[in-house]
């Protein structure tokens, strides 16, 4: 479930507050620590319901995992996958992107940001409380997966 934590933040950031349904989980590799397989059910507080898969050791994929995540609504629909990003509906709309410069900027900026917070004594853009949120998700995943709500 561990492997999953961005996953989860990120569908909370989208979608809200969202509670764990049911999870499993997965090592295949005796080289990884915890799990390197995991399924996630979630449903929203306001209805909507989803899941998170990821393997980082599925056979004939990339050494690098690629994402996808994928929002079925009502009106429209949106699918981000790999370099990808389209809006499916009456006014569809592609965006293609530098998949590897963007991962990239995104850690540098987090660490710029991080640096210039402690050197300027300002708060964080993402509060330790509202992570506190996501750990929790990772914690219900591995109750639900029987682990006892920890990895392994």
């Amino acid at each position: 479930m561990e492997l999953l934590v961005h996953h989860l933040d990120t569908i909370r950031y989208l979608v809200g507050p969202v509670s764990v349904t049911a999870a499993s989980s997965a090592r295949f590799s005796p080289e990884v620590i915890g799990e390197d397989a995991a399924s996630i059910s979630l449903k929203a507080a306001e209805g909507a319901f989803g899941s998170v898969v990821g393997n980082f050791c599925a056979a004939g994929y990339p050494p690098l995992p690629s994402d996808r995540l994928e929002l079925v609504g009502d009106r429209a629909s949106i699918i981000f996958d790999g370099s990808e990003l389209r809006l499916l509906g009456s006014k569809p709309e592609r965006l293609s992107f530098n998949l590897e410069h963007g991962y990239q900027q995104s850690y540098d900026n987090a660490i710029a940001h991080f640096v210039a917070a402690l050197e300027q004594g300002t708060a964080f853009e993402t509060d330790r409380l509202d992570n506190l949120q996501t750990l929790r998700l990772v914690e219900a995943a591995y109750l639900k997966a029987g682990r006892g709500g920890r990895p392994g």
